[in-house]
């Protein structure tokens, strides 16, 4: 996963269980952490049903907090029967802009 510093924009993020895609109706909460960065399902991250894909939203005041070295980008679901299942969603790594401006 790549982004640059001052980017804003939903994350798309496929997550599945059992090697298909997660039902959603299984779902209760969600918590995405990328690079530092962590969000809430339902609250602050919602869910494509047609695509499939948690959207994890970032504005450019957040992208220009992210630190350049890769970091590990994680999801932790809690499903409605109470279970807890966590997982690595890759290397989300971040280039620096050469501009600070939020534009």
């Amino acid at each position: 996963m790549q982004i640059m510093q001052g980017d804003a924009y939903s994350i798309g993020i496929d997550v599945t269980l059992n090697d298909a895609p997660i039902d959603i109706a299984m779902v209760e909460k969600a918590e995405i952490v990328l690079g530092g960065l962590a969000k809430q399902y339902p609250n602050e991250i919602t869910y494509d049903g047609e695509n499939g894909k948690f959207l994890f939203p970032i504005t450019q005041q957040e992208s220009f907090s992210f630190g350049l070295p890769p970091s590990p980008a994680q999801i932790r679901i809690k499903l409605k029967t109470g279970e807890v299942i966590g997982g690595k969603l890759g290397v989300f790594d971040v280039s620096m802009s050469a501009s600070k401006e939020v534009l």
